[in-house]
């Protein structure tokens, strides 16, 4: 009885850090933009912003208070991500995408897009399974990073200098 108690406390405890570990995980995938499907609502075209060296995508949803906390702490250090397009995307209606992006002047600095996920493509391609999800991409489009769930903007820099 000790032994199978103690058996699954040591289970548990692994599945608690695999869990943890999963929050923020490098990837292998590649982005092809072209395969997506996605939807231009405002913004320019990711394949015209090209070449960059990194790329920082956010797959959100306007009704989830997580997401927009994090747009706005990534709104309020855009100076900082000079030379990397942010592209923020969202399977919601157009016209939902468009309220959060009336929130990003261009002025601010930084390159900001907001695409439609009107297909899911793009959940379906990289495994989204809540909001916030954070990406970073490679110059070469391979994912370098993945987050899950709200993480703070310092964590997205802190990647994109490596």
């Amino acid at each position: 009885m000790l032994g199978t108690l103690l058996l699954v406390m040591v289970g548990m405890a692994f599945s608690i850090q695999r869990a943890f570990l999963d929050l923020s995980v490098k990837d292998s995938r590649r982005l092809q933009w072209e395969d997506l499907g996605l939807i231009l609502v405002r913004g320019v075209s990711v394949t015209e912003s090209a070449p960059y060296s990194s790329l920082v995508v956010v797959y959100f949803n306007s009704t989830c208070d997580l997401c927009v906390h994090e747009l706005a702490q990534i709104k309020g250090r855009l100076g900082e991500f000079v030379g990397v397009p942010l592209v923020f995307i969202s399977s919601e209606e157009r016209e939902e995408i468009e309220e959060v992006a009336a929130g990003f002047e261009e002025d601010q600095g930084g390159f900001v897009t907001f695409l439609q996920d009107e297909s899911q493509l793009f959940a379906t391609a990289f495994s989204v399974t809540g909001v916030p999800e954070t990406f970073v991409f490679g110059e070469d489009g391979a994912q370098r990073w993945r987050f899950r769930g709200p993480v703070k903007v310092q964590s997205i820099l802190n990647q994109l200098a490596r």
